[in-house]
């Protein structure tokens, strides 16, 4: 049963790095299953096996590549709420910026025109409710917050920093437009749900150079 399940992981391992090769190579829209199996040397039927759509293996590919933000959730909840989201937002939007504007711009057309590409939406909106809701529960932000409703309202910003960063690489630095909207609106945003235990003079350091705010 071990090297059953030893096998299993290497082979869905092996289909989530071919196909980040064979996407970041030639995009989305023109990597095809049939494609992919072939690339891997498994049959079709092994591919459904582990992942019920391409949709699906984008989803894991998605959670694969941002695996190393979403496990210090815990720890970014640890700190002060405003400087707990901007570092987040700032590790969420590394990635991106890792992977490179082409990824950048390929993500952008899956979201915009692949179908169930809601899932990415919808699990983006997920990982940062689970820190909103973490500091809810620690006690550093108010009961009486929307999470999904601030989740959506943030992860819009971050959406669309990426979108306007694909259409005009020049003018936008994804990384300082995080850090705009966690000095200049996600403070502001987020003032009415602070605590005692969270209050305003903790906002994130990176951004208490320009934003001094008194107890």
């Amino acid at each position: 049963m071990g090297r059953r399940e030893d096998k299993a992981r290497m082979t869905r391992s092996k289909i989530l790095t071919v196909a980040d090769r064979m996407i970041g190579e030639h995009g989305y829209e023109d990597v095809s299953v049939d494609e992919l199996v072939a690339a891997c040397g498994i049959a079709k039927g092994t591919f459904y096996n582990y992942f019920e759509s391409k949709e699906a293996l984008i989803q894991a590919l998605s959670q694969a590549h941002f695996a190393d933000v979403t496990g210090k959730v815990e720890d970014y909840a640890t700190r002060p709420p405003v400087q707990a989201v901007e570092e987040y937002l700032l590790a969420y939007m590394g990635v991106i910026v890792d992977a490179r504007i082409g990824l950048a711009r390929q993500w952008v057309r899956y979201i915009a025109t692949a179908s169930g590409s809601h899932g990415k939406w919808d699990q983006d909106r997920r990982d940062l409710s689970r820190l909103l809701d973490l500091m809810v529960k620690a006690g550093t932000l108010g009961s009486g917050l929307s999470v999904e409703g601030m989740s959506s309202f943030i992860m819009t910003q971050m959406y669309g920093i990426v979108l306007t960063w694909t259409i005009a690489e020049s003018m936008v630095n994804p990384l300082e437009a995080v850090r705009g909207f966690s000095r200049n609106q996600l403070p502001e945003v987020m003032r009415p749900y602070l605590t005692g235990s969270g209050g305003f003079s903790t906002v994130a350091r990176t951004s208490s150079e320009k934003t001094k705010v008194k107890q």
